[in-house]
């Protein structure tokens, strides 16, 4: 018996069979949350005291995520979500829909934070919202943790920008001197010491030369049991005399010392102190701090600086607890006083706590759990492994109960970038399927794809008849994700929305309702059109282009610079567009252009592409429609000021 196959479409297969593959799915993977099923959730997000409420797709991905975080206790969900559609609304109210008030710490770009603090006073109305975006961001943090280290009475939100949150301070060397006789110079020299041991502070080196032993005067070099060099293993570690060089390169310890004539381990103590970044007295600082006020100016700080001490350091306490010294109101007009009063109140007085992270004094300093939630604006920006926002982005994933990170482009399509963000977000998913915090080249080879290049060439032997053979490999990240990552990661810890789903949502709400259609995304076509040159155009385009890549080649085959791929691929697209002039293909560092293309119209005609551009003009102004022209050139290469007649 002979059996009929017939070829459909995929989209078609897909379409037909959609809810039987739907059913099946939610059986195997047993979701969590299903549309309906959670009535008291549902009752609590439409209790939640709120002045806006959200959109029926947004309701269901706020639903969604608290069974997840608060129903399932799951420590992580990530919203990746359209431009659009709401983040903000979205991740902090999920925030708000723990079963007591939640205190939230949101990290933004620095460029949202007051967008984040209005979204929100706009949104909830008995909220307390912290904006400490501020080099007083630490000052405020203590305050609030010494008045207030238990559960708050009320939610609060703490908004601070990412760059602030893991800005560190600057440090130099802290050592002390001793001046030390060397048989080498034959005279004293001065030594750096350890301030807590008194050893001479030791750095590892290498083994010296021939020459440099000859010169032993300059380079001092020593090995354990032997610091003059007679004796010992000639194989062994060799040390140099530490310099401040070696010490101001990073937060050195005590490691090595020389105490007498061997080296031995140091006591570990800290050869560094912080430092500001400044150079300012107290007085200057104080001053500079009251200027910030509204309505102080240098003047009028001059004479709060004139007051008794004890005065201003009463004034500096009164202002950072939120009050006005009379003395200080006797300076200050009426008005002045009005604005400085409301300015501390919403903001805040510091003097400033230097470069200290907020991220290090919230490890070291606040209790584990004091923030409930912490919120990640544009979490791809933190996908690095090692770079200070990613560390201080798992450091604060760590110090919170909960972790919400928002997102608009969680895959870039690389598995190696999604394993920083999913091992903070949830270190316990990741270690269920045998990867740690240090394995993202092995979860990229593993969940990912990979190309490994291999090039055997045998070298010359010269002196022998047969050559040795030389292997190199190079191994390049390629797009690509692991069906595994999809089902075991992104899947139990991801919401996605995008501005269609609101649109069908609100459809269907007004048709429950019998209200009249709504849309919110215009309907628009896009078409390509691909507009021809004349021949003689395009044999001269053709040949400009030939001869500017040729000359890149050959730059390149010859060991010339690696820069110049950037202008002559600029060149050799502007061609078409810009031919109307000379197009000069002249990179840097270059004494003559590569290759230059005389104009291919004469001064009264026009490009095609310019022509097919003006026709439409035409027919769009004459049908009483409105057209926009974009053109990706700008500065000296713009098009748009070109006259087209």
């Amino acid at each position: 018996m002979l059996l009929e196959t017939t070829k459909i479409p995929m989209a078609d297969f897909m379409g037909r069979f959609a809810s039987q593959f739907f059913e099946k799915a939610k059986d195997m993977l047993q979701p969590e949350y299903q549309p309906g099923q959670h009535p008291a959730i549902a009752r609590q997000l439409e209790h939640l005291p709120m002045l806006r409420k959200p959109f029926p797709a947004q309701a269901e991905n706020i639903l969604a995520a608290s069974v997840h975080l608060y129903a399932c206790d799951q420590p992580a969900i990530v919203l990746s979500q359209d431009m659009g559609t709401g983040k903000t609304l979205v991740g902090s109210t999920i925030a708000m829909m723990g079963k007591r008030p939640q205190r939230i710490i949101v990290v933004v770009p620095p460029h949202l934070v007051a967008k984040w603090a209005r979204e929100i006073e706009v949104t909830f109305p008995s909220v307390d919202v912290h904006k400490i975006n501020h080099a007083g961001a630490i000052e405020a943090l203590e305050k609030a943790y010494r008045a207030h280290s238990g559960q708050p009475e009320r939610p609060e939100f703490w908004i601070i920008g990412r760059v602030r949150l893991r800005m560190s301070y600057r440090f130099h060397a802290q050592t002390n001197t001793q001046m030390q006789y060397s048989s080498w110079a034959e005279r004293y020299v001065k030594r750096l010491t350890c301030p807590t041991c008194g050893g001479i502070l030791m750095k590892p080196g290498k083994k010296p030369n021939k020459k440099e032993t000859e010169s032993m005067d300059l380079t001092e070099k020593v090995i354990p049991g032997a610091a003059d060099g007679s004796e010992g293993d000639e194989d062994g570690i060799y040390y140099e005399f530490a310099d401040h060089d070696f010490l101001n390169t990073a937060k050195r310890t005590c490691q090595h010392v020389k105490t007498g004539d061997q080296v031995k381990d140091g006591c570990g103590a800290p050869l560094w102190s912080a430092r500001r970044l400044h150079e300012k007295s107290t007085e200057e600082t104080i001053a500079s701090a009251m200027q910030k006020l509204p309505g102080i100016g240098k003047g009028t700080a001059e004479k709060i600086m004139a007051l008794a001490p004890t005065t201003i350091r009463e004034i500096i306490r009164d202002l950072s607890n939120g009050d006005i010294h009379p003395a200080m109101s006797n300076v200050l007009n009426k008005s002045a006083t009005k604005k400085v009063r409301a300015y501390i109140e919403h903001t805040g007085f510091t003097l400033g706590d230097g470069n200290y992270a907020p991220v290090e004094f919230i490890k070291r300093q606040i209790k584990k759990g004091w923030f409930d939630v912490a919120i990640f604006d544009e979490l791809h920006e933190f996908k690095g492994d090692n770079t200070a926002q990613g560390v201080a982005f798992g450091i604060l994933a760590s110090r919170c109960r909960k972790v919400i990170g928002l997102t608009g482009t969680l895959v870039d399509g690389y598995a190696a970038s999604l394993h920083p963000l999913l091992f903070r977000c949830d270190p316990q998913s990741l270690m269920r399927m045998g990867f740690g915090a240090d394995d993202g080249a092995r979860f990229q080879r593993e969940m990912g794809v990979i190309r490994e290049t291999v090039v055997e060439e045998e070298e010359d032997g010269l002196s022998t008849s047969r050559g040795r053979k030389v292997v190199r490999r190079q191994i390049r990240n390629l797009p690509g994700i692991h069906p595994n990552v999809v089902a075991n990661l992104l899947l139990p810890n991801a919401l996605f929305l995008d501005l269609p789903d609101i649109e069908k949502s609100l459809q269907q709400l007004a048709k429950e309702q019998g209200a009249g259609e709504v849309r919110l995304l215009p309907s628009f076509r896009e078409v390509f059109v691909k507009i021809p040159q004349t021949v003689h155009q395009e044999e001269r385009v053709t040949k400009f282009c030939k001869t500017i890549l040729d000359a890149m080649k050959d730059a390149m085959r010859n060991g010339g610079e690696k820069g110049l791929m950037g202008p002559v691929m600029s060149a050799a697209l502007y061609a078409a567009d810009g031919g109307y002039k000379d197009v000069v293909c002249h990179p840097k560092r270059h004494e003559k252009p590569l290759g230059i293309l005389k104009p291919i119209v004469t001064e009264h005609e026009i490009l095609e592409k310019e022509k097919f551009m003006r026709d439409l003009a035409i027919r769009s102004v004459s049908a009483g429609r409105k057209l926009l022209i974009y053109t990706i050139y700008t500065d000296k290469l713009d098009l748009v000021r070109r006259e087209v007649a």
